[in-house]
């Protein structure tokens, strides 16, 4: 169910509703099904107003997406909120990380699976629309350049891996605080660290292993961890790696590199392979 405050016209809000359509059945098809919501539907709450902040929030059965920007003028970039937040009703909602079990909300809720629940989610975001042919593969690989070179340039993976980058959001994702820091130059946000990663991991699988990508590890995350209710760890993801692979010496050796150590898988090389220069 749509849901939406906007200041456009009925033909704009046709096609954009198609457009959520579009992204519903594209993450589907990577899971192989949807949830069974709490109340029997999901609700996707969207304000396009010139008054609103831009934000969007997932839960567990609907979504608040809000932008200033317009339908006529923007609609490729509020699209893009409605997938992110989406993917969540799969990955964080339901494959949670046990480190979120149970959630308090008298405390900071501190996680080291971001980089998994928010990063793996952020690549997916871009994924779904050039899939769904929302925006075209020239503009999704545009759209590549900003989180690699923000990844790669940054200096903060000298002090942090994708672990304890996720560790921080209690002191970054809209917390405030007066106290100086220097984030600048030792942070890395776990949303643009894992979206990197889950590129690299999606393009390493399908160069590596016949008729296996990053679908697969989700898939089988859900059947396993989301369907179940059954909370996971960073452990159980580099095994459901090493299940879908049959390979447990890659998993084992993409973890210690990447997740429990901060080195970069080259995308520059892996892309390459796929004609992308």
């Amino acid at each position: 169910e749509v849901a939406m405050d906007h200041e456009g016209t009925d033909e704009e809000l046709d096609k954009y509703t198609d457009w959520v359509q579009k992204v519903v059945e594209e993450q589907k098809a990577i899971y192989g099904s949807l949830p069974d919501y709490d109340y029997g539907k999901y609700t996707f709450l969207c304000m396009y107003n010139p008054w609103v902040s831009g934000d969007g929030m997932e839960h567990r059965n609907s979504t608040v997406c809000t932008s200033k920007g317009s339908l006529a003028n923007n609609a490729k970039g509020v699209i893009g909120t409605v997938s992110h937040e989406f993917f969540h009703c799969w990955n964080v909602e339901r494959i949670r990380p046990q480190s979120l079990e149970p959630f308090d909300f008298d405390k900071a809720n501190m996680s080291g699976e971001l980089w998994f629940a928010e990063g793996f989610t952020s690549y997916y975001t871009r994924l779904t629309l050039v899939r769904a042919g929302i925006i075209t593969p020239e503009e999704y690989i545009g759209g590549l350049t900003g989180t690699i070179n923000y990844v790669t340039n940054s200096p903060g993976r000298k002090y942090r891996n994708p672990i304890q980058m996720s560790q921080h959001a209690p002191f970054v994702d809209a917390a405030k605080s007066i106290d100086p820091n220097n984030y600048g130059n030792t942070f890395v946000s776990y949303y643009s660290y894992g979206s990197y990663l889950g590129l690299a991991l999606d393009l390493t699988l399908r160069s590596k292993f016949k008729n296996v990508n990053l679908d697969n590890l989700m898939s089988y995350m859900w059947e396993h961890f989301g369907k179940t209710e059954i909370p996971y760890q960073i452990p159980d993801i580099e095994k459901a790696l090493a299940t879908i692979t049959g390979d447990a010496p890659f998993a084992k050796s993409f973890f210690a590199q990447h997740i429990y150590d901060s080195q970069l898988p080259n995308t520059q090389q892996l892309l390459k392979q796929f004609g992308v220069n």
